[in-house]
């Protein structure tokens, strides 16, 4: 895996894990690799947009609302049938012999 980051500060010391990074004083996208942050920080933003919909912003439990997002996002937007895409994943995960 590639881990694409930001320069913020916080990330320090992870030098030898981090794959490309952005220097976002200078920068969104990187001129010469095109490595980006945008998409994650997209997810991220999404994730906390559907957590103030529902009243739910403890940001402790965030990591026990990150699967019902990503589970809506993935299985039920609107335009999938998310009871024909649970009984696909199961089989898949769970095949018949």
């Amino acid at each position: 895996s590639v881990i694409y980051s930001d320069l913020w500060g916080v990330y320090n010391g992870f030098d030898r894990l981090l794959g490309q990074t952005v220097n976002h004083s200078h920068h969104f996208v990187d001129l010469v690799t095109g490595a980006h942050t945008q998409s994650v920080e997209s997810m991220r933003s999404q994730c906390k947009e559907m957590m103030r919909k529902t009243q739910t912003t403890h940001s402790h439990l965030f990591l026990t609302y990150l699967p019902k997002f990503m589970w809506k996002k993935v299985i039920d937007s609107p335009h999938r049938n998310a009871f024909n895409n649970i009984i696909s994943s199961i089989v898949e995960q769970y095949p018949l012999i």
